[in-house]
């Protein structure tokens, strides 16, 4: 099955963020990161999953790191891999 969900091109909420997105087929949802900039002085960064069933369920299942990218089901579909940085200095590429 394929899911398709049209999104607008312009949020209503443009200080929110997602990326990344993975489909967990096992559980009907999509996997992602989300990043909320509501309070520039300090950015959450997490990663979500959200039902493919009800757009308005979200859950977050990681957070606490300044970056997060690439999460992934793994193969035997009960936890997944992520690369994750403790800082952001990392991220950007400094010592």
């Amino acid at each position: 099955m394929i899911y398709q969900y049209h999104l607008q091109t312009e949020s209503e909420n443009s200080s929110l963020c997602y990326a990344d997105f993975t489909i967990d087929s096992f559980r009907e949802k999509l996997i992602c990161v989300h990043e909320n900039h509501q309070n520039e002085n300090n950015v959450q960064n997490t990663i979500i999953r959200i039902s493919l069933n009800d757009s308005s369920s979200m859950n977050t299942l990681v957070s606490g790191y300044n970056f997060y990218s690439s999460p992934k089901i793994s193969s035997d579909m009960k936890i997944f891999n992520m690369d994750l940085l403790e800082s952001s200095k990392y991220a950007m590429g400094s010592n």
